[in-house]
């Protein structure tokens, strides 16, 4: 009895040596569903930061559930938001559960698509590796990518943020993985709507979406013509795969013809976005190379782990043919900021889109030379696997942590700073009917809906955007904005310092962008908004400094490496009852002479 014992529960060793033969069914499920816990649980320690800019695009999502059409302000039909799908989305989520729920429905969309892309590139390495070798086997290696996706501090954090990052990474995977097994399968499953989608959300879509079909009409006019089965209906050979890539950019083409017809029928005739127009001139160009590197190496365990992947994916050239459109999609993704610039927002913004392909690129890669070693060794896969996850946690210790005091510190800035000043722009004793200026648009627009706001920076005006100058470098005159008769002008400064410790008053300021440094040193500004007949408040360091500047008021919004301070000037004119308004129009016309 005691030996049949022993044969039925073999003993911790053996149950170890038989790991990495465990049925794959229920391997797999079980590896999914701990890695996605630990992806909520990763991007939860995110939830309660939202991006400045998110609200510019909510500001247009509310406008169009109430009805008045996709527009910043009413009488401006100007395209400033950069995601028509999230614009469209959110307005859904305004129109059914009121505009409370603009936030934590991009949220929802974010981290919804966040797990839906680690699905989609778990099951796609999954398909790929399988070719190569068990179904066992190839599950380890979908982990790994899954993981290097779950485990990413960048992709959590951008999963919360209530911009679309992680929707274009989900449409632009599931575009390319479909798209993949379309040319596979010789079949087709509809790509073309995902990437028409994935186009719509980004403006970048259509270039990688190009790319794709560049690589796979290469591919095509390469392939060697296969002969048509016996009895077989539908063909096989390359005519079929040149049909999947005509309907497929058919319905794409179509899309974006759509879309752009109704772009200038809504917004005057323009043809691109007038962020496109904004951004003209690059931001932020130096350390682009440093930027990607960065985002990008940490993601993969760094240099040895994309030398790994190389050497791999050489070794595997049946696969590298397959994925060679995915990973020409993932490098244009990758290498867009040489081009574009790179972005000021945490957690590298830009790249994340592209992480899902790279992580299945990886593993795949990974998988290919470590099952050379892996043979007759069942304990060799669950242990490389273990492995690498405990060293994407480790590796990614530090970025981690950063983001999480990031959040922490920009989140309470958003309180004390930019809400704090759409509540004293809200108080009865301002007119709402008057416009602001300012540069962060994004939660104070949001915050007061009666009042124009205009974008000194241009994101929201087709006038700014299109003068000479980079972003954040528009030159025109100062009277274009000061003309308009705003009640009041936010300048932003920064101060250097421990954020911790009381601001002195006496604080050295430097401006945020040159154009606000125009604007505040220019003749009409001084005479008009800047006042020295306030009076000086000795008890409170931010009255003590606005009173120095001329400024109203001024609130300090905590940032991690210098101190972001909001500076409100007020329109003195207006507060005696001063001169009329002269028209944005007539304004033009002045800049022009």
């Amino acid at each position: 009895m005691q030996q049949l014992t022993n044969q039925r529960q073999p003993s911790l060793v053996k149950q170890w040596t038989t790991w990495g033969q465990v049925r794959p069914s229920r391997l797999w499920a079980f590896a999914l569903v701990v890695i996605l816990a630990g992806y909520f649980a990763h991007a939860w320690s995110y939830h309660h930061y939202v991006n400045d800019d998110a609200y510019i695009t909510f500001r247009y999502s509310r406008s169009l559930a109430d009805g008045l059409g996709p527009f910043f302000n009413l009488d401006e039909s100007v395209e400033g938001y950069t995601s028509f799908s999230m614009m469209v989305i959110v307005a859904g989520a305004i129109r059914v559960l009121g505009e409370q729920a603009a936030a934590p429905a991009a949220k929802a969309i974010g981290v919804l698509s966040g797990a839906l892309s680690i699905i989609i590139i778990f099951w796609f390495t999954r398909f790929l590796a399988a070719g190569k070798g068990s179904a066992s086997s190839a599950t380890w290696w979908a982990i790994i990518a899954a993981t290097l996706v779950a485990l990413n501090p960048c992709f959590a954090l951008n999963s919360t943020s209530g911009l679309e990052t992680t929707l274009f990474a989900f449409l632009l995977t599931a575009a390319v993985v479909l798209a993949t097994i379309e040319t596979t399968k010789r079949r087709w499953y509809g790509s073309g709507f995902l990437f028409a989608a994935g186009c719509l959300t980004r403006p970048e879509g259509l270039i990688l979406w190009s790319v794709f079909v560049v690589v796979q009409l290469l591919l095509i006019t390469v392939a060697p013509k296969r002969p048509v089965p016996q009895g077989s209906v539908a063909p096989t050979g390359r005519v079929s795969l040149a049909r999947l890539v005509l309907s497929n950019g058919i319905i794409t083409l179509s899309v974006i013809v759509a879309h752009v017809s109704w772009r200038l029928a809504v917004y005057e005739g323009e043809w691109l976005p007038n962020t496109y127009y904004a951004k003209l001139g690059g931001f932020l160009h130096e350390g682009t190379w440093s930027y990607i590197a960065e985002g990008m190496l940490p993601a993969v365990l760094g240099p040895v782990g994309l030398i790994i992947t190389l050497v791999g994916l050489g070794l595997g050239r049946r696969l590298l043919k397959e994925m060679a459109p995915m990973i020409a999609v993932a490098t244009t993704g990758c290498l867009l900021p040489l081009v574009t610039g790179k972005d000021w927002m945490p957690g590298y913004r830009l790249l994340i889109p592209y992480l899902p392909l790279v992580a299945c690129s990886v593993a795949v890669g990974w998988g290919t030379l470590f099952e050379r070693f892996a043979e007759g060794k069942a304990w060799f896969r669950p242990a490389v696997v273990l492995s690498i996850c405990l060293a994407l946690w480790l590796f990614h210790g530090d970025l981690r942590q950063n983001h999480r005091e990031y959040v922490d510190i920009r989140s309470s800035g958003y309180q004390t700073g930019h809400i704090a000043l759409a509540q004293w722009l809200n108080s009865d004793t301002h007119d709402p009917a008057r416009p602001v200026a300012l540069m962060d648009i994004g939660l104070i627009g949001y915050l007061c809906p009666q009042r124009d706001i205009i974008d000194i920076t241009g994101l929201t005006d087709r006038f700014i955007a299109k003068c000479e100058g980079g972003f954040l470098d528009k030159r025109y005159d100062p009277r274009y904005i000061l003309d308009r008769r705003p009640e009041f002008v936010v300048l932003t400064f920064t101060a250097p310092g421990d954020t911790k410790a009381p601001l002195s008053p006496q604080a050295e300021l430097s401006f945020w962008t040159p154009i606000e440094r125009r604007i505040y040193y220019s003749s009409s500004f001084q005479s008009t908004f800047v006042s020295h007949d306030l009076p000086e408040a000795s008890d409170d360091n931010l009255h003590r400094l606005a009173h120095r500047i001329g400024a109203e008021q001024v609130f300090e919004h905590t940032h991690p490496d210098a101190r972001y301070l909001l500076a409100v000037f007020r329109n003195q004119e207006l507060a005696q009852g001063g001169e009329q308004h002269v028209s944005k129009t007539e304004s033009q016309e002045l800049n022009q002479l």
